[in-house]
């Protein structure tokens, strides 16, 4: 089963055994976001054979739209950033008890 987190829409893969029939309450790693998993019903697929379409001429006044203009998601690189942002923090955090407890072990040398 393939879990998407609702918030930043990152993806992971799961056995159905760890869902379970009753749902789970999962997080995501990225965002830390919280949600309730369920078990999807399987799809249904129909055997039917589709029509055949009736001309194969193309339409010359309309242009396919070009890559280019389709617009990017916005949403996961403001949640990239936000992470960024965050591990920086983190490492900032921890150089500084670093830095802190290398003063204070040469301050305790010297006095």
């Amino acid at each position: 089963m393939i879990l998407t987190c609702p918030s930043c829409a990152t993806s992971y893969f799961t056995p159905d055994e760890a869902i379970g029939a009753n749902g789970r309450t999962v997080r995501c790693k990225t965002c830390k976001h919280t949600w309730r998993a369920t078990l999807d019903e399987p799809l249904e697929l129909s055997a039917t054979a589709p029509e055949e379409p009736t001309s194969f001429a193309r339409r010359e006044d309309t242009a396919p739209e070009s890559l280019a203009e389709t617009p990017a998601p916005e949403l996961p690189r403001a949640f990239r950033a936000r992470a960024e942002q965050q591990r920086r923090l983190r490492r900032a955090a921890t150089h500084g008890v670093v830095w802190a407890g290398v003063a204070s072990g040469f301050a305790a040398l010297l006095g």
